[in-house]
């Protein structure tokens, strides 16, 4: 259970995994500074402009811009 989700919106195809790996110790670091524990969700943009999974369609609706 985090304390903050993240969507992160990338242009063009996703592997999310991989994308993961290369934000984890930046995730990692802040949810020790902070305390606030931090769940990333890593997107492509065309599957956020056409979600098909309850977790696009519910960030759509709900999801503010950070950046």
């Amino acid at each position: 259970e985090s304390d903050l989700d993240l969507l992160v919106l990338l242009v063009g195809p996703v592997d999310p995994w991989e994308e993961l790996r290369r934000i984890d110790d930046v995730l990692w670091h802040h949810s020790q500074l902070s305390g606030v524990t931090v769940s990333a969700f890593p997107v492509s943009d065309a599957d956020f402009a056409a979600p098909t999974t309850p977790i696009l369609i519910r960030a759509r609706a709900e999801a503010r811009a950070v950046a």
